[in-house]
């Protein structure tokens, strides 16, 4: 009787575990035993039986195939952020050259419908102070008493914007006649420099704009709009 049977200690020994150790800390074994392979066959989900180099040369075909696919994602995911930094610095020196708050929010409504694939476009801030701002754009400016104000409160204090679909207050508080053709929506908060208030997007497909999608692009642009109506709003005041 053994040590460990007199112990009262089984111990089950597979032999498998022996030779996939080997194997493991000896990767050059079959290379250096050539003859063995030939002998060798492993099974193959279609049902064949396929040799051992057949079916390495199929993993690796496979993950050459997954590789390829990922980098093609890879780069088309540059391609993208390229057109998108080039289509953003555009729009950046649209903003520079306005000379007034409703040129700059007219040149920013081009731009993202023309290059970003925007359907609607509104800016809603609010009232600094008893000041009174005038703008040829309709409810542009709205203070603590408006009902719209309340409505919209919980977006102009977040944090970062806020995408996906709109209540129905809170889109006709933003889009008026056109809240109905209303699919999806990005709120940007627009803060800094005495401008406190929402950068709207909206667009007719509902994927557009969703839940957990990145935000770094609707930040950048927030802060753009934001110092750019900063430049006029002091003076309107």
């Amino acid at each position: 009787m053994s040590v460990q049977q007199e112990e009262g200690v089984t111990e089950s020994f597979d032999p498998r575990d022996v030779v996939i150790d080997f194997l493991a800390s000896n990767p050059e074994f079959f290379a250096e035993n050539l003859d063995l392979l030939s002998t060798l066959s492993l099974p193959h989900p279609s049902g064949k039986a396929i040799s051992l180099v057949e079916r390495q040369l199929s993993l690796f075909r496979e993950k050459h195939h997954k590789l390829t696919t990922r980098l093609q994602h890879l780069i088309q995911i540059a391609r993208d952020n390229e057109q998108l930094s080039i289509r953003l610095h555009k729009l950046t020196l649209g903003l520079v050259d306005a000379n007034a708050t409703d040129e700059l929010l007219q040149i920013c409504d081009q731009r993202l419908r023309r290059d970003f694939q925007i359907s609607h476009m509104r800016v809603r801030l609010v009232k600094p102070g008893s000041a009174q701002l005038h703008s040829e754009h309709d409810q542009l400016f709205f203070d603590s008493n408006d009902t719209d104000y309340e409505i919209l409160k919980p977006f102009l204090n977040a944090k970062r914007p806020v995408c996906g679909k709109l209540s129905e207050p809170q889109e006709e508080a933003l889009f008026h006649d056109d809240a109905l053709s209303i699919q999806s929506a990005a709120l940007i908060p627009l803060a800094g420099n005495g401008v406190v208030g929402l950068l709207a997007l909206a667009s007719h497909d509902a994927k557009r704009f969703q839940r957990g999608m990145g935000t770094l692009f609707l930040t950048q642009l927030g802060d753009l709009v934001a110092h750019g109506l900063a430049r006029f709003i002091p003076q309107d005041a």
